[in-house]
């Protein structure tokens, strides 16, 4: 323990000068000049810390500075982690509750990678437009907004633009004049954002003007009100409502579009792996019984 302690300190001393790759040989080389191995840079118990470890952790350094700390912090946390690790080990002895948690937790992780390399393989991505209209009307009490949502236009202009009342005409119109709203905006809009074919918050579209949550939430739900308007000493901003839907209500199927394939393809994910497990259940279990019939008339 001593020996590989020192030579932690070891490292730590000499990472400060590490700054390149050759610098890094360099560090090796002195290190271990008879290494366990040429591409081992230090070793705490059976663990090694390999070379190109430490090469790749240091490759994205933008200076000889940056690459000796990062190299250094590198090896002093590697090697505490290792050394702190071992001495648990013969402090704590044999603990057969933590293999037993290792054991259980390596399994897990197999298991999930395997599962997930299953899945990516076997379950199709694709759905069909039918398939998701049918899932939508069984499931849509399942698909409740929690937010309002607005379908429109957002333009901010200066406060002294001009002909602000021809904008307002156009944007009430905007079917019609949907090239002059662009046209004026072009010209004056410090920003301008159409979403006509898609849903928005309108809690974060109200984060974009200065004005009260309550007194917009009125108008909001004034099906009567086409266009929320607000203003400061600088700008004009203008929310024209092409569509909106309230929290509490059924959401719109292009709304809850994502939300549907998601479920569509997280229960065929779920249906696979259930009929996987049986499977390979059952064939373990037929196989049991047929090597026991086997045992059974050997033995007569």
């Amino acid at each position: 323990m001593k020996n590989n302690i020192g030579k932690c300190l070891i490292v730590c001393v000499l990472g400060l000068s590490v700054c390149s790759c050759e610098q890094i040989d360099r560090l090796i080389e002195r290190l271990h000049p008879q290494p366990i191995s040429e591409s081992v840079v230090v070793s705490v118990g059976t663990n090694m810390l390999y070379e190109e470890d430490l090469k790749a952790v240091t490759v994205f350094a933008t200076n000889a500075e940056d690459s000796a700390k990062i190299a250094d912090e590198y090896i002093r946390g590697w090697a505490t982690e290792r050394l702190v690790y071992e001495s648990a080990k013969k402090q704590l002895g044999a603990r057969k509750e933590l293999d037993d948690m290792v054991e259980d937790y390596k399994r897990s992780l197999y298991v999930h990678e395997y599962e997930q390399q299953l899945l990516n393989k076997r379950v199709s991505q694709e759905i069909n437009a039918d398939s998701m209209a049918t899932f939508y009307e069984r499931e849509k009490n399942t698909y409740i907004l929690t937010d309002n949502i607005i379908k429109g236009i957002v333009i901010i202009v200066p406060r002294k633009s001009p002909q602000q009342d021809k904008l307002l005409k156009w944007l009430k119109n905007y079917d019609e004049d949907i090239d002059q709203v662009e046209h004026y905006a072009y010209q004056f809009a410090s920003s301008y954002q159409i979403f006509t074919e898609n849903w928005q918050l309108f809690s974060k579209l109200l984060s974009k003007m200065p004005l009260d949550e309550g007194t917009a939430l009125k108008q909001l739900k004034n099906k009567k009100t086409d266009i929320i308007s607000a203003s400061d000493s600088a700008s004009l901003y203008l929310l024209r409502i092409t569509d909106r839907c309230f929290e509490g209500e059924q959401m719109p199927f292009d709304y809850a579009e994502p939300f549907i394939r998601h479920s569509i393809i997280d229960k065929r994910k779920l249906d696979y792996l259930k009929n996987y497990e049986q499977t390979i259940y059952l064939r373990w279990r037929d196989d049991e019984l047929l090597k026991q019939q086997n045992k059974q008339q050997n033995n007569e």
